[in-house]
């Protein structure tokens, strides 16, 4: 089992977690003894590994999140819950009860960037762990984006997936790496896949190659003597915000490049093995082929169908104005941009796209502030560069 290498900041101690003010949560815990719990938790799962979960867990000890459940029998009711960890599918938190599995629910989960975010899910399992104390497993609707709850080190390897099966890659990447032995090694890595490799070292070909239509850039460090990395940062200057991962040499963590100096969107250091490899790819490969994301949801000889190629066309364009916008902090035409999105991409079959673009213009109305959203903007426009028309 993939353990997290960093986590949250511990569960926060609220104005009501002494026992002569209202409950912090259902179970009555305070600070210390949910961490004494929970570490205690954590200890027995290392013991006992579970080989058939699919999504890596995060520490995520909050002393209590709302949590609406809407009964069997029709009613709905709130409580305040404690929380244990977080993965990109799902949630376990503590009850003083049994819940019955089957049941809807939502929660209000606090976002790294200090908004609240409702999350619907349904109730997945209901363990009795001691007394009245229940462990409630919840399984989220639609996967959600761990980075945007947990604060983890860009180091850390925040990968969504527990273990990833090389025949569910599919795309075209681009290593960009001059040592040979390194090249073999990524294709033996890749061996398994159904990715279409392309090794390359000179910048005019990587844009050309990334301008035509790519999923992922894979960039050796060492490939330039500038911490920057050259080609990374003359693919951004081109306009091409395809996602990167960047493979860096072992070194110290002092030594490591300040977070935002080189331009990617995940790191991994040498030596790696191929499931971290795998890991990382999979991460911004979409799983589900991007129905609804990278491509469109809609069925074969749907009438909006034929709106599809235009589309493409269109969003593609205005990822590009928004990398614009956002490199001159304008804060209206992102906006402008995120709105045009938001409105459109449902209704032709990319309806999580259309989720992404009213996340980011959430996040810039709220802060009036582009440094402020950036995450969010940044990955509204590697989605809508990458969009594809892949029908059947």
């Amino acid at each position: 089992m993939q353990t997290a290498k960093t986590s949250t900041a511990p569960a926060r101690k609220s104005a009501d977690a002494s026992d002569s003010q209202p409950k912090a949560n259902s179970v009555r815990l305070d600070l210390a003894k949910l961490n004494a719990l929970l570490d205690e938790l954590d200890r027995r799962d290392m013991q006992n590994a579970n080989a058939n979960r699919q999504y890596v867990r995060w520490p995520f000890r909050h002393l209590h999140i709302p949590l609406t459940i809407a009964h069997l029998g029709g009613s709905r009711a709130t409580i305040r819950v404690a929380c244990r960890n977080i993965s990109c599918g799902g949630i376990s938190v503590l009850h003083s009860s049994y819940l019955y599995p089957g049941s809807r629910v939502e929660l209000t989960l606090p976002h790294a960037g200090g908004s609240q975010v409702p999350v619907k899910g349904i109730l997945a399992r209901c363990s009795h762990l001691s007394g009245v104390i229940h462990e409630i497993g919840i399984k989220f609707d639609e996967p959600i984006r761990i980075a945007d709850y947990v604060e983890v080190s860009p180091y850390a390897g925040a990968f969504s997936l527990e273990r990833v099966d090389p025949a569910a890659l599919r795309g075209t990447l681009i290593y960009i790496g001059q040592s040979e032995l390194d090249q073999r090694l990524i294709r033996h890595y890749l061996r398994e896949t159904q990715i279409r490799l392309h090794i390359l070292t000179k910048p005019d070909e990587v844009i050309a190659k990334a301008q035509a239509g790519l999923d992922l850039i894979i960039c050796d460090a060492a490939v330039s003597s500038k911490p920057e990395t050259q080609i990374l940062t003359q693919l951004r200057q081109a306009g091409i915000v395809t996602p990167a991962i960047v493979i860096l040499p072992f070194s110290s963590k002092n030594s490591k490049p300040a977070p935002g100096a080189i331009k990617a969107e995940a790191f991994i250091t040498k030596p790696f093995s191929q499931s971290v490899l795998l890991q990382a790819i999979a991460e911004f490969m979409v799983m589900d082929d991007g129905k609804g994301l990278t491509s469109s949801s809609l069925p074969p000889g749907h009438p909006s169908m034929m709106l599809v190629d235009s589309f493409i066309s269109e969003v593609q364009e205005q990822a590009r104005m928004l990398d614009e916008a956002v490199k001159q902090s304008r804060v209206a035409e992102c906006l402008a941009l995120c709105q045009q999105i938001a409105g459109v991409a449902p209704l032709i079959g990319f309806e999580k796209l259309g989720d992404l673009a009213r996340q980011a213009e959430t996040a810039v109305a709220t802060s009036q502030n582009i440094e402020l959203a950036v995450g969010e903007i940044r990955r509204l426009i590697t989605i809508s560069q990458n969009v594809r028309n892949r029908t059947e």
